[in-house]
């Protein structure tokens, strides 16, 4: 994890979800309060105005599932890790959202709501895969310190010795300080 820390991992993907969510939730806000005023600045055609505030629910949507995986992205690509995200991007972005937005858009004649729905539908497939990876580090990182805390020791002792008494003395010292003699060889 970044600088191999696990918790400076998990603490940046979960202020960046923290501040990336409040920034959305105010973008949403603002473009579902003031659409008229947003789009009035692209074009005076109340018609466009028009379409375009009908497709407000569905743009909204569309931010959310688009925007909601990039900080883990970041924390990922911080981590170094960055073949699985781009594998996640290629499958959600190319196949998922391209093939959704064709199919909704044209072949169901949903037209620019499902162009906006299939772009939706990519983002969530892209957020899907990167919640499942950033909970499977999670998990691996939780598994790996408790592994660490519960562990046996072990230590491996050799020595050489002619006295069979001084192998006595120290098998029995070992044995009274709690060390577990697993195998042994004479020779």
């Amino acid at each position: 994890f970044g600088k191999r820390s696990s918790r400076d991992f998990v603490l940046s993907a979960t202020a960046g979800v923290i501040i990336l969510s409040t920034a959305i939730a105010i973008l949403c806000l603002a473009i579902y309060h003031y659409h008229t005023a947003i789009f009035g600045v692209f074009t005076k055609d109340e018609r466009v105005i028009g379409i375009l505030a009908g497709l407000v629910g569905y743009m909204i949507l569309e931010i959310v599932c688009d925007s909601l995986p990039l900080s883990v992205m970041g924390a990922l690509n911080g981590r170094g890790d960055v073949k699985i995200p781009t594998i996640f991007q290629a499958i959600s972005f190319l196949g998922a959202r391209v093939t959704a937005c064709y199919v909704l858009g044209f072949v169901f004649g949903l037209g620019l709501k499902g162009l906006i729905i299939g772009l939706a539908i990519g983002g969530g497939l892209y957020t899907v895969g990167i919640a499942a990876t950033l909970l499977t580090l999670i998990g691996l990182e939780a598994l790996r310190y408790l592994l660490r805390n519960f562990r046996s020791k072990c230590s491996i002792v050799k020595f050489v010795t002619r006295d069979r008494s001084n192998l006595i003395r120290i098998t029995n010292e070992l044995n009274s300080n709690g060390f577990s003699i697993l195998t042994y060889a004479v020779n």
